[in-house]
């Protein structure tokens, strides 16, 4: 073989269209293990890298635009990889709709060396935001409600969680903080009723969610067999509401604090359902957390 104009081995003979034609070559993908996990952001990576390696194979001729399992792989891919990469706040490297798209776009370089530039140019910065992230122990949440009066509070926790995911400095882990408390504060007033106030006791102001969510606490919990239940709402509300976070480990501290707001957002509608009149949630579907629909599974 001889070296040629496109950067890599002579051209194979036979070539139609193309420089040489996409349709010549359909070879099947080298790797036919099952692709890894996106849910991880290691995983995330080395499907973009699995994704990386298929484009590359196309633009070189090793893997056809008419495969149509290929293709299909392509597009499978490509939905999981935006999904996961918009959770994450990413921008999408391989903005193709498919092969034939990426196709169009680098068969219009002359040579395989500017293809692969253009891939890792759009590739690389990605891949080491996700990196640098690493496994960033995304907040977990079930939305448990569909009442509409808890839609605002619904708002409030995909806002905490979409700002944990984007979270890079010390001032963005606070402000993951200062959310967890105003989830916190709407909870609580959507839950207190001035029933739980005690005989004599001036009823608190909606401002006031501490001395409210402590007569919650009392009117719904009391007795011995709620006393480790008690404990973990109070060290959970504690942990939440923390004023500054660690600079030593900011993340760390964002983590805990928004993921007690959620579980404790949770876990008092759950406490309102069970311990309230029947006629209270009279209009919404009581049911717990089901199974969720796998975020990898592809629209085609």
């Amino acid at each position: 073989m001889t070296t040629d104009p496109w950067g890599t081995a002579s051209p194979p003979s036979g070539a139609s269209a193309g420089p040489w034609g996409p349709s010549v070559f359909a070879q099947p993908e080298k790797d036919p293990s099952p692709d890894p996990d996106s849910s991880t952001t290691n995983g995330l990576v080395a499907l973009m890298e699995r994704q990386f390696d298929l484009l590359i194979a196309v633009s070189r001729h090793e893997v056809s635009i008419k495969d149509k399992d290929a293709d299909r792989r392509y597009r499978e891919r490509a939905h999981r990889i935006r999904a996961a990469l918009r959770q994450r706040g990413v921008n999408d490297p391989f903005p193709w709709s498919d092969l034939s798209a990426w196709w169009d776009r680098c068969s219009e370089l002359g040579t395989y060396r500017e293809r692969r530039s253009l891939l890792r140019e759009s590739y690389e910065p990605v891949q080491a935001e996700l990196e640098r992230m690493g496994d960033s122990h995304e907040l977990l949440d079930v939305a448990l409600t569909t009442e509409a009066r808890w839609a605002p509070l619904e708002s409030r926790i995909a806002g905490l969680v979409a700002e944990y995911g984007s979270a890079r400095d010390l001032d963005q882990w606070q402000d993951v903080g200062r959310r967890s408390r105003e989830i916190l504060k709407d909870a609580v007033n959507l839950v207190y009723d001035e029933s739980m106030c005690p005989d004599g006791t001036e009823v608190p102001k909606r401002g006031d969610a501490k001395a409210r969510f402590d007569q919650i606490i009392s009117a719904r919990l009391a007795g011995p067999s709620f006393e480790q239940l008690r404990a973990w709402f109070n060290r959970s509300w504690s942990l939440a509401n923390a004023a500054t976070h660690s600079a030593t480990a900011p993340r760390t501290a964002a983590f805990a604090s928004g993921q007690s707001a959620v579980a404790l957002a949770r876990t008092l509608h759950l406490l309102a359902r069970e311990t309230a009149p029947a006629s209270t949630f009279a209009d919404e579907p009581s049911r717990l957390p089901e199974q969720p629909a796998m975020p990898d599974e592809p629209p085609f």
